[in-house]
């Protein structure tokens, strides 16, 4: 249906604005797009706000041991710098803390 409007309007590129014939939603951006994107959205700061509604969001959702896995293993091999260790250890003694006292 999508695909005969689009032929009897002739909306495709470049005499129209459709970018396919129709319906097709198959195509994958390129190497060079994807680089694009990746680069426009690295460094964006999030408002207070925002942080708060995506930490509501996720609160309480689960993440499956195969998820577990791929993060572990995307982690393998990166060095650390000292501040960055320092940071990490103190979250896992806070965990460890608040779940000692919980259970204690």
């Amino acid at each position: 249906m999508e695909n005969l409007i689009i032929t009897q309007e002739q909306t495709l590129v470049p005499h129209g604005y459709n970018l396919m014939a129709g319906g097709g939603g198959n195509s994958k951006h390129s190497e060079e797009t994807l680089v694009k994107i990746s680069n426009a959205l690295r460094g964006r700061k999030f408002t207070e706000e925002h942080k708060e509604k995506i930490s509501k969001k996720l609160t309480g959702k689960k993440v499956t041991l195969a998820s577990r896995l791929k993060m572990s293993q995307s982690q393998l091999g990166k060095k650390r710098s000292k501040e960055t260790k320092e940071k990490i250890a103190a979250i896992v003694t806070a965990r460890w803390v608040r779940k000692r006292n919980k259970n204690g």
